[in-house]
């Protein structure tokens, strides 16, 4: 950056966030950068990339900020604090903390050559960023560029003291995302080079132009997920799941079956699209109902599912669902009781939902898959649909092998594979509202005629 490393510093009207992110972009096309980019930014330098994918969407494919500024929120409470308030000597005393062995060490070996020199050059910009840094909120800029549907994902560090927790919760917030929580302070990805390798590689890899499924496979080797087990998610992946979405979303949907699941464990995983839409994927041991709970439990929460996708790995007893809502991603505390509610029902809690269908439902058999049965279930749409269908077959003691949800705003059109046969008029009845009595048709049917 200007003013640092032993360059020039900006001209002092200029010595602004937005005016370092100006610079930024005279950089990239002096260097003749002419596609949008991946940028990464850390701690000051990622309320610059705020600012930059803000002010120059063009340049911008896809926002990673990692332990950033900008979110202005000082403490936690009904009233939290600015940012700006928090006095110089705890910013002093975290500043300090960073510096305690043993990962103190790798701090002080990682910046000896830059951040020493520069504070003897020039002790004025560390001076002026800082203070920018104290005072940034750019939460009104992370809100237009929810609005714009640019990708952003925000990293944190769990013992972070320069940047506290709810200034990364306030970034979240302004996003209506869910962050990621790492091990680690301030300065983790200089002491743990390679988690934050991981990280990249785990997310970045899986972003970028669709490709077909097809090429799934080659997009499973950056992640860490073990080559044996990429060959055999991949080898007998159901058809219709890889069908379901492009082969980037379904590759990093995989990297959720890495590390091998806990006895209860489950796994959630939140992308953004640009088409104001968002998708849960979620990743669980295999049971009877897993759709249906995950399906009840949003139901609970007022959100509707536009589309769906399932599929299950019996001999690794791994099932992934993925589920696409309409915008606006639910802030940090909705998120939060969504994640207990599916940690709850992984335990045995079935979700259960209030459903009265307001239709004629058609339930058919459509042949089989891989010798498993397949049937569609057709319906006007409605909340809490997706959750009865499932249900109803979990109650029967059907297991859905794999699955396709999808429709338009007045009717659904949901194909499942099944592992044993249901008992498909049962299912009909179920999912229709009932018929009234043949009297009372009668009597519409005659008052149907004598006003007409």
């Amino acid at each position: 950056m200007p003013g640092f490393g032993g360059t020039a510093d900006l001209p002092r009207e200029e010595r602004t966030i937005p005016g370092y992110a100006r610079w930024v972009n005279d950089f990239l096309e002096d260097r003749q950068v002419d596609v949008p980019a991946i940028i990464i930014g850390h701690s000051f330098g990622g309320g610059v990339a705020i600012c930059l994918a803000h002010r120059f969407p063009d340049r911008v494919s896809q926002l990673v900020l990692v332990n950033s500024v900008g979110g202005a929120v000082w403490g936690g409470g009904p009233q939290p604090r600015g940012l700006a308030d928090r006095p110089l000597w705890e910013w002093g005393l975290s500043l300090t903390r960073e510096l305690v062995p043993p990962n103190g060490f790798r701090v002080v070996a990682s910046v000896r050559e830059d951040f020493l020199p520069n504070l003897l050059r020039n002790p004025r910009a560390l001076w002026d960023v800082g203070t920018l840094a104290r005072q940034a909120d750019l939460r009104d800029e992370l809100a237009e560029l929810r609005a714009r549907g640019v990708p952003v994902l925000v990293v944190a560090a769990a013992a972070d003291g320069v940047v506290p927790m709810s200034a990364f919760e306030a970034l979240c917030g302004a996003l209506g995302i869910e962050g990621r929580v790492m091990p680690g302070n301030h300065t983790w990805l200089l002491t743990d080079p390679d988690a934050f390798d991981t990280v990249m590689a785990n997310v970045l890899e899986h972003q970028g132009d669709v490709e077909p499924p097809t090429e799934l496979r080659p997009l499973m080797v950056p992640t860490t997920v073990p080559k044996h087990l990429a060959d055999e998610l991949v080898a007998t992946a159901p058809s219709l799941w890889l069908a379901s979405d492009s082969a980037l979303a379904l590759a990093g949907d995989l990297s959720l079956c890495h590390p091998p699941l806990g006895p209860n464990e489950v796994r959630a995983r939140i992308t953004r699209s640009k088409n104001g839409t968002w998708r849960l994927t979620v990743a669980a041991h295999d049971r009877p109902g897993l759709l249906a709970d995950t399906a009840g439990v949003l139901a609970s929460e007022g959100l509707s599912i536009q589309a769906a996708s399932l599929a299950t790995w019996v001999r690794l007893d791994i099932c992934l669902h993925s589920l696409t809502l309409a915008d606006p991603v639910p802030g940090p505390d909705k998120l939060d009781r969504i994640g207990k509610k599916l940690r709850s029902a992984g335990t045995g809690t079935w979700i259960e939902v209030d459903f009265e269908p307001v239709g004629k439902a058609t339930v058919r058999h459509e042949g089989e898959a891989n010798g498993d049965p397949m049937i569609t279930v057709s319906a006007p749409d409605q909340p809490g649909l997706l959750w009865a269908v499932c249900r109803l077959l979990a109650d029967q003691g059907v297991n859905i092998q794999a699955a396709w949800i999808a429709g338009d705003d007045e009717s659904i059109k949901d194909v499942f594979v099944v592992n044993s046969f249901p008992n498909l008029s049962l299912l009909e009845r179920r999912l229709s509202r009932p018929e009234p009595p043949l009297h009372e048709r009668l009597v519409g049917r005659a008052l149907s005629l004598v006003r007409h």
